[in-house]
């Protein structure tokens, strides 16, 4: 009787073999892979600022990961955004996107939001702006002067 007790001890100290820890590039890479669609029929790619505003403009579904290797946590998110136009001098559009975020680490689901602002005032840069406001909270220059740069994009590249 002693040595099946020795025996089942020895089989729970055994080192399971675990898989290699995929990259986080590999990872985003997959996750990317799996939600690629080709472009509709007669679908002309957005080149400048102008066009780029004309494309966002509504509601869309989406769904994206968030992968960080240095701090963040890794995860998944899915929800429904809208870019409306924003009443200033200067061409905007104000996004806000709500959804749940699944964290990679298998935390619960935590509803999230996020709110930001896109200023198409040169054709060649799409500055983007993170809004810290409250819904609708002040006049339209209050809002504007809030707002914090957070990154520009080239709608050439796209």
């Amino acid at each position: 009787m002693s040595s099946s007790l020795l025996s089942l001890s020895l089989v729970a100290l055994t080192p399971r073999a675990t898989p290699p820890r995929m990259s986080d590039d590999d990872a985003f890479a997959q996750f990317e892979a799996s939600y690629k669609r080709p472009a509709p029929t007669g679908f002309a790619r957005p080149s400048t600022g102008g066009e780029l505003r004309e494309y966002l403009l509504g509601k869309w579904s989406i769904r994206k990961a968030t992968v960080f290797s240095v701090g963040g946590i890794s995860g998944r998110f899915q929800g429904v955004g809208e870019f409306v136009a924003y009443p200033h001098e200067r061409p905007l559009l104000a996004y806000s996107e709500r959804g749940m975020f699944t964290p990679d680490s298998g935390g619960a689901p935590v509803e999230t939001r996020n709110r930001l602002m896109y200023d198409f005032s040169d054709e060649r840069k799409v500055a983007v702006f993170f809004d810290p406001t409250e819904e609708a909270r002040g006049d339209a220059s209050s809002v504007v002067a809030a707002l914090r740069f957070d990154h520009s994009i080239d709608p050439s590249t796209l």
